[in-house]
């Protein structure tokens, strides 16, 4: 019975703090200035890159989820499309938004990655559109 206990106890110990190896390291909670470049895009017809672009954005936090909005430096056509929603890694943030984008029902999704290096800082923003 000790047995069973000592190794009931062993995974208790080992596995409980496993949830936090997991989970943001920082909060990013805020404001900040951006700058995109060599920006790509995959995708068919009229799938194209977006222009070089700086302006502000915001994130918000909570736990291992975010969310992040483009404020402004950039045209989102529909505006909801600058908005995403996601989960924090460690400090890799990866979020996305589906929006509809003409009369006919067609729809694009994209996708924004980035890696938080410290409290006030982000590098290896990447972000990829497909229809």
């Amino acid at each position: 019975m000790k047995k069973f206990l000592f190794i009931g106890m062993l995974m208790f110990v080992c596995l409980f703090p496993a949830k936090s190896l997991f989970s943001a390291t920082l909060e990013l909670t805020g404001t900040w200035d951006y700058t995109l470049s060599n920006n790509w895009a995959v995708g068919g017809i009229q799938c194209n890159p977006g222009p070089d672009a700086s302006g502000t954005c915001t994130i918000e936090q909570t736990g291992d989820t975010f969310t992040f909005a483009f404020t402004s430096g950039v045209v989102c056509s529909p505006s909801e499309s600058c908005t995403f929603e996601g989960t924090i890694n460690g400090s890799v943030y990866t979020g996305s938004t589906t929006d509809t984008v003409d009369d006919e029902g067609g729809s694009v999704t994209s996708v924004i990655v980035f890696t938080a290096s410290s409290a006030t800082s982000q590098q290896r923003m990447g972000m990829q559109v497909g229809k």
